[in-house]
């Protein structure tokens, strides 16, 4: 009998190697100063990484698998919040400064351990304004929150629009050309660069944070125990 442990196995390993050609793709074209169609190409590769990543916590028991979920693996900014919380978890195993530097935060902070904000709120975002709603759309905040800045531009589209921009040319209600994609090298390495952050953290490079990862996890199993509640 197949370990259930390993049932995702097979969709984690697909999104992961996609991601990857995507990845290798943008890089081949930033070579060639094709920098718009790269950064497309780049964030692309995030989210096929964070989509794994996601898949990967369904796998680690810490969200369940439902319709829910299967929406968010295909919603463009469910996978982009989950980028933020990848993005943290990412410690490079080369640099051992940062290797302490974390071990001794978390050892100095343990007993009143917090999520750096953009990361909660990343959290808290993915799991009540996108998943929490599409399973009801009937409930409402007693007062709205007031989230991070960072993060509620994600959930609002502007990494979506950057991708969106960098492939089409946008027309005004006029008529006109109100906007063409346009060739930017710097934002585009940083959009590799991060994809390949996001790479090692789906592909493992999360277990030099610990004891964050655990806390997110935690903190999903509570939040979506509540969320799923038939």
């Amino acid at each position: 009998m197949k370990n259930s442990t390993k049932k995702y196995d097979a969709v984690i390993d697909a999104c992961i190697e996609n991601g990857k050609r995507l990845l290798e793709d943008s890089e081949y074209l930033y070579n060639f100063d094709r920098f718009s169609t790269a950064n497309a190409l780049a964030i692309l590769s995030q989210e096929e990484f964070a989509k794994a990543y996601i898949v990967k916590l369904v796998q680690d028991g810490a969200i369940p698998w439902c319709d829910e979920i299967l929406r968010a693996t295909r919603d463009h900014h469910c996978k982009q919040l989950m980028s933020i919380i990848m993005e943290y978890l990412f410690t490079p195993w080369e640099d051992k400064n940062k290797l302490l530097e974390r071990d001794k935060k978390i050892k100095e902070n343990i007993q009143d351990f917090l999520l750096p904000r953009k990361v909660a709120d990343a959290l808290n975002i993915f799991c009540h304004e996108k998943v929490g709603r599409w399973k009801s759309s009937s409930w409402c905040w007693a007062e709205d929150p007031k989230y991070d800045k960072g993060a509620k531009k994600v959930w609002e589209g502007k990494i979506e629009k950057i991708k969106q921009d960098s492939i089409y040319v946008s027309i005004s209600k006029e008529g006109k050309i109100s906007k063409i994609p346009k060739d930017d090298r710097e934002a585009t390495k940083k959009s590799i660069e991060l994809a390949k952050v996001l790479e090692e953290v789906a592909t493992g490079q999360d277990v030099f944070a610990f004891t964050e990862r655990e806390y997110i996890k935690d903190g999903l199993r509570e939040m979506f125990s509540c969320i799923l509640i038939d």
